[in-house]
């Protein structure tokens, strides 16, 4: 049975740093179904933009500040997919990445694309999150098609890791 987990209740006091105009079902994202993902990210202004963004086309986004509060939250909860920052403290993306592959964790579900974010975007650093076991990565500053396109490929066509 899947496990939702809590909507999204951080207060985030930040002006308002993008316009976004969309028309129709521009990410493809599956009527009656939200997405629910996962944003571990400790800068603030960061949280703000990403969630607010992708709340505004349709996707659930709840936010953790580290590592070791992903791994809490994916041991509780159902997620479709994580963008996990790569340097957090606490616990960096790396580690976290790590133990969500390890199947002696109590994750719920190992497979779950994590999609690592990154302000170090040379080819080095790629690797790095690939070999940590993320699914794939995305540079800081992000881009907004950049991001819908990565959501939409690991959500929409692989549904193996749902729990629905």
């Amino acid at each position: 049975m899947t496990k939702s987990p809590p909507e999204f209740s951080r207060e985030l006091r930040s002006p308002e740093l993008f316009h976004v105009e969309m028309s129709g079902n521009e990410c493809g994202i599956i009527p009656g179904r939200a997405i629910r993902i996962l944003l571990a990210e400790d800068d603030m202004a960061n949280q703000f933009a990403t969630s607010r963004l992708l709340t505004l086309y349709g996707y659930q986004v709840i936010v953790v500040d580290n590592g070791r509060e992903a791994l809490k939250s994916l041991e509780e909860y159902d997620y479709d997919l994580v963008l996990m920052d790569c340097m957090m403290p606490v616990m960096d993306g790396y580690e976290a990445t790590a133990a969500i592959r390890d199947q002696t964790s109590k994750v719920r579900n190992h497979a779950i694309p994590v999609i690592a974010l990154t302000a170090n975007a040379m080819r080095e650093d790629c690797d790095k999150c690939l070999a940590a076991g993320m699914t794939d990565y995305l540079g800081k500053p992000i881009e907004i098609g950049v991001l819908l396109a990565m959501l939409e490929k690991w959500t929409l066509f692989d549904s193996s890791h749902r729990g629905a």
